[in-house]
């Protein structure tokens, strides 16, 4: 056997040998991917990116998120320079990206979400879960831009249930002919909170809808 039909049997050994492992052996892919990294990166582009896609995802699913970012953007990057840009490696890409969203948003980091997300949702509007979750990220960030009105919202409901409280352990004993004024107050209270409640939600609403058709038209 000359060094050409070894190398040849090497490759195809690798590739046989990364089918075998189990789908959610996670440890037992980086293992594999940084055991054989010289080996890997000598197969055809298509094999080669599957078992890069495979290693990323593993770091991610382990939690070794900063790994995932580094690797995940020079990974990114080697894709988009490549000659040709199929439907499976663009599948790949999109996966990527999600992945790295998600994890921006687990570290907090909404503004690098949702503007993976948004990038997402133009490349491939039809995908759920790309416009799902960015309909979640900015729904968040317009109730966090309304927390003072959702704070006067909460004390609303509270100083209800305080005069509640109130009429029935002190006002009906000893204050009879303020009970009904109390009643009046209280009923206006909570209901006000309600309707405050219901337009905050309404107004986050219609703001995420706004920048969702705007992103869409872009």
């Amino acid at each position: 056997m000359n060094y050409a039909e070894k190398q040849i049997f090497e490759l195809k050994n690798l590739v046989s040998r990364y089918r075998r492992i189990p789908e959610q052996a996670h440890h037992d892919f980086i293992h594999f991917y940084e055991s054989y990294f010289n080996l890997i990166e000598q197969l055809n582009f298509e094999e080669m990116i599957e078992m890069i896609f495979t290693y990323l995802k593993s770091l991610y699913h382990l939690e070794m998120i900063d790994l995932f970012q580094y690797k995940s953007e020079i990974f990114l990057v080697d894709l988009l320079n490549h000659d040709e840009f199929n439907k499976r490696q663009h599948k790949i890409y999109e996966e990527i990206l999600y992945l790295k969203a998600i994890a921006f948003k687990d570290e907090l980091k909404s503004l690098q979400s949702a503007n993976i997300l948004a990038a997402l949702v133009k490349m491939n509007p039809e995908d759920i879960r790309f416009t799902s979750d960015l309909k979640k990220n900015y729904y968040q960030e317009e109730i966090i831009k309304m927390r003072a009105w959702i704070g006067l919202t909460i004390s609303i409901v509270i100083i209800s249930l305080i005069l509640s409280a109130a009429q029935l352990f002190i006002i009906q004993h000893f204050y009879p002919n303020l009970f009904e004024l109390c009643d009046l107050v209280r009923n206006l209270s909570f209901v006000f909170g309600i309707i405050l409640f219901f337009s905050i939600q309404a107004k986050a609403i219609m703001l995420v809808r706004q920048k969702l058709k705007k992103i869409k038209e872009k």
